[in-house]
């Protein structure tokens, strides 16, 4: 279900390009009302606020739908509820499918973005004709106190060799916008795909350049629902451990994402025969090592510990920063009781107990 709402669009003399802010929401009722305020406030025109929520269970929608009613700005709003729950990777197919703007500023319901981000993302884009991906700085409201997740931004993963050895480019997804043209070339994106600020760069690094602008654009939220929150599940370990791997189940996706988008790559000639191969080479290689990660983890016994060995002699960046992390998980598959028991003893401590949501 979607609908447009009052729409008082700037005079065709203005020469900006129409932009597309994208909020994107689900079960986010506590937050969505900032959120939107947020996206209200944006001083660039001319701009199209889609308001989008993925089949809530709660009352995000019924927020978005009275905020839409109450705005009487010069931006256009399109209202959207998903008739069934999509996902991250199909609700963002999804907005591509209701928007009109050449670039699209993606926002989460949970975040809060400041009123200059449209402006300035498109400012840069300006500047960088070849960008096809923008993103920005964050500062932070930490309801979790819990998790002290810090965004550093490295710009060499901007290069898709380093893109693929870190598991996608470091891009801050809460302050993430993108040209049309990533869609229009590569389609879809998959719907397993469950990080889009990894999916989306890789496909701008192909066609073009992505920009970091040292401004910050977004407050990002971290609260105990964030998908970096692991404080919540600390009571149960198997909760825990699902949590802990989930950033590797989503490299996982991400890297089948990035096969798909070389091969399109390939088809379209937008990439040589000899680029081709080395890229898909290092993507495979890559991930085997995030499987084998996983498997370390949670596999049948002798199984874990021949990956947990591999991991020790062919380490990659995000498989144990040390020496001595990859030795502790050698030592867990080996005496899988370890775990269990510094868990109980030393990392539940570490969290703040707190009523679950």
């Amino acid at each position: 279900m979607s609908e447009n709402k009052n729409t008082k669009m700037p005079q065709s003399e203005n020469q900006q390009p129409l932009v597309t802010f994208a909020l994107l929401a689900y079960n986010q009722e506590d937050y969505i009302r900032e959120a939107i305020e947020g996206a209200f406030s944006q001083t660039y025109s001319p701009l199209e606020i889609i308001l989008s929520d993925d089949c809530s269970s709660d009352r995000t929608f019924g927020i978005m739908q009275e905020m839409a009613n109450k705005y009487d700005g010069v931006h256009r709003i399109i209202l959207n509820c998903n008739s069934n729950n999509l996902g991250l990777g199909d609700h963002v197919n999804r907005i591509m499918d209701l928007s009109n703007g050449e670039w699209i500023v993606g926002a989460a319901g949970d975040d809060i973005s400041y009123p200059h981000r449209t402006s300035e993302t498109i400012e840069c884009a300006m500047l960088n004709p070849d960008a096809h991906s923008i993103y920005g700085d964050l500062d932070y409201i930490r309801d979790d106190p819990s998790n002290q997740t810090k965004y550093h931004p490295d710009i060499s993963t901007h290069a898709l060799s380093a893109m693929i050895r870190m598991g996608g480019a470091k891009v801050a997804g809460p302050t993430h916008a993108w040209r049309r043209d990533t869609f229009e070339l590569f389609g879809p994106l998959p719907g397993y795909v469950v990080s889009e600020d990894r999916a989306i760069p890789f496909r701008s690094a192909l066609l073009g350049d992505i920009v970091w602008v040292p401004k910050k654009w977004t407050r990002y939220r971290i609260h105990y629902s964030s998908i970096s929150s692991t404080g919540r599940y600390a009571t149960e370990l198997a909760a825990y451990n699902q949590v802990r791997l989930a950033p590797f189940h989503r490299m996982v996706a991400s890297f089948q994402s990035f096969a798909r988008d070389l091969d399109t790559a390939l088809e379209k000639n937008i990439v040589t025969s000899q680029q081709y191969a080395e890229l898909s080479n290092a993507i495979r290689v890559e991930s085997t090592q995030v499987s084998r990660y996983i498997q370390a983890w949670n596999a049948p016994y002798f199984r874990r510990i021949v990956c947990a060995a591999q991991i020790l002699f062919s380490p990659s960046s995000y498989t144990g920063d040390s020496n001595l992390h990859r030795l502790s998980i050698l030592l867990n598959a080996i005496c899988p009781f370890i775990d269990p028991v510094y868990h109980r003893l030393v990392r539940i401590r570490r969290f703040p107990q707190k009523k679950q949501c």
